[in-house]
């Protein structure tokens, strides 16, 4: 239902990209349980298409995921990764992806390589490889994949400021570090699109 397949006028290659995840404002509230990520969640700006959409569309072809991240001066920076794909239920959705798209990308790094090969895990889930759960000792009760614990959490809380030294806020690595909170995430996957 919220999927919203857009050209992206901030992709120069003017490639047909799907946003799966929108954060804009605290609006929604992503500290849910396991079905509401499976299935989906949000609103117009705030939302989350679902694993098992998210597993279909990246099955479809090699895909590549953009990441859009905005701090609090509204830079916006972007990771891009090649043949990303979110597998079925029966692995937990687990996530993988072929490489860092570095070329494409502005950020200082690859944020997202603790998440490579990861189940997914909710709050009332706990598919990581930590001790504890992820999810609710790090990152909100947040859904997403979590290595003991990764330092990439685009849905956990919204903050209505830069708060720094808060692991459990909106945060990806690259861009400040993972304990200081970003305005605004954008996750895109690249539809597949017919040749000449």
């Amino acid at each position: 239902d919220n999927a919203r397949c857009l050209l992206s006028q901030s992709v120069p290659r003017f490639e047909l990209f799907c946003v799966f995840q929108q954060r804009l404002t605290d609006s929604v509230n992503f500290s849910r349980p396991w079905p509401d990520y499976v299935s989906g969640f949000g609103d117009e700006d705030n939302f989350w298409i679902g694993l098992e959409l998210l597993s279909l569309i990246t099955s479809l072809s090699n895909s590549t995921l953009r990441a859009e991240l905005f701090d609090w001066s509204d830079a916006m920076f972007s990771a891009e990764y090649l043949g990303f794909v979110v597998k079925n239920a029966s692995t937990q959705y687990t996530m993988d992806y072929a490489g860092f798209l570095s070329a494409n990308s502005n950020v200082t790094g690859d944020s997202l390589s603790l998440c490579r090969g990861e189940k997914f895990s909710t709050m009332d889930r706990d598919n990581d490889n930590f001790g504890g759960s992820c999810s609710l000792i790090y990152h909100g009760a947040a859904g997403w994949w979590f290595r003991g614990c990764s330092n990439v959490n685009p849905n956990g809380w919204m903050t209505s400021g830069q708060v720094d030294n808060f692991p459990k806020a909106v945060h990806w690595y690259s861009v400040h570090g993972n304990k200081n909170s970003l305005k605004a995430v954008r996750l895109l996957v690249q539809l597949p699109t017919e040749g000449p």
